[in-house]
Parts: C-alpha cells; sequence; structure tokens
C-alpha cells in the first residue's frame, strides 16, 4: 500500500495524492477524508481486486458451453452454468472476481 496522504485543503477541498475532492463545506469535507482513509487502510483502493464481503454477477463467454457448478477455493468463488455460455459467479469474502 502506498503512502499517500488524504488532507482537507482551506477551500473544502479533498486532496488524495493527485486527485482533489471538491466539497460544497468543510464538515463534507472531513467526513469525506475520515471515509477515505478507511477505505484506503482496509485495502480497497490500489486496485485490489479482492473484497471483504459477498459478491455476485454475470459473465456471458462463449467457451463456457459446460453446464454445471464449481468452487474454486483459490478464488474463493462459485462458478453456476444453468445456461451453456451464461455464468453466475458468486464470490466469498476475500475472493477474486473474475
Amino acid at each position: 500500500m502506498s503512502t499517500q496522504r488524504i488532507h482537507v485543503n482551506g477551500t473544502a477541498t479533498v486532496c488524495f495524492g493527485e486527485d482533489q475532492y471538491r466539497c460544497y463545506s468543510a464538515a463534507q469535507a472531513e467526513y469525506l477524508a475520515a471515509m477515505m482513509q478507511r477505505i484506503h487502510y482496509a485495502g480497497y483502493i490500489e486496485g485490489r481486486n479482492d473484497i471483504p464481503k459477498w459478491r455476485w454477477g454475470w459473465l456471458r463467454n462463449k467457451h463456457s458451453t459446460w453446464i454445471g457448478v464449481h468452487y474454486s477455493p483459490h478464488n474463493k468463488r462459485w462458478c453456476i452454468n444453468l445456461i451453456p455460455c451464461v455464468t453466475l459467479w458468486i464470490t466469498k469474502p476475500g475472493g477474486n472476481a473474475p
């Protein structure tokens, strides 16, 4: 994780690295900065794909012509194909989404 700082400047702008987020008030900027710090230190920023909550989604893949269910312990994910080429995936906390 990088050591980027999150701070609020005098114009109700939250600065995170090179990104700046304008807010309507200083109170809103302080709240946003506190929330961004919690998110940053938990590791959700930095492009990580492992999310600490359950996720699900649909995936269309012309090569997955099978029908059935499989579980990947490495990715902590179930893939369910009830219709060929259409996959429902469910990811456990800490797992990798496709």
